[in-house]
């Protein structure tokens, strides 16, 4: 229900991004000042998603640890990928409404995630749920987000520099959300 909530607040975010209202709460914000709260929690993500996994082969209260702790780890990534949106700028709707799309991939393939792992849970390995469960693991493939997009986010330019090229920018982040 939670990630549902995610999703149903990413796209009122990019509603917002697509009329040209999505603005940082100052005016002297640029997306640098983001980046490294988004790598940061896209980094725990990825070790969130590690022992969700996990979590399939162990106890139901290990498993609704592993849960809970992706869910509140993908909230703070909406929120900061939603912040650095923002301070892009609503001259940037194009990269707004991109870098949002990114995140809210990246909040489908958890929810797909979480529910193949909540399937597996307790099974043995050769039980059709653990296949799946590995099945989705493979298209969610979280390892991209620990390398490509630290790689991307330390290479993306100020605000200045990205008003020159935002689309690209945000472009050559989307390859690494890409999960289906």
């Amino acid at each position: 229900n939670t990630v549902s909530g995610i999703l149903g607040d990413l796209d009122t975010t990019i509603m917002f991004a697509t009329a040209g209202t999505l603005n940082a709460d100052a005016d002297d914000e640029v997306f640098a000042d983001h980046r490294e709260n988004i790598l940061k929690t896209a980094k725990a993500l990825v070790e969130d998603t590690k022992t969700l996994v996990a979590g399939a082969a162990s106890s139901q209260e290990q498993l609704a640890v592993a849960a809970q702790n992706a869910v509140t780890t993908i909230v703070q990534l909406s929120d900061v990928v939603k912040n650095g949106a923002a301070s892009l700028g609503s001259q940037n709707q194009e990269a707004q409404v991109m870098l949002i799309n990114a995140v809210k991939d990246v909040t489908s393939a958890l929810g797909d995630l979480m529910q193949a792992t909540k399937s597996a849970s307790g099974k043995n390995m050769q039980h059709p749920a653990m296949h799946q469960l590995k099945d989705t693991a493979k298209e969610a493939d979280t390892d991209w987000l620990q390398s490509d997009l630290e790689d991307e986010l330390v290479n993306l330019r100020d605000e200045e520099q990205l008003a020159e090229h935002p689309t690209q920018d945000i472009l050559n982040l989307l390859p690494l959300v890409q999960c289906n």
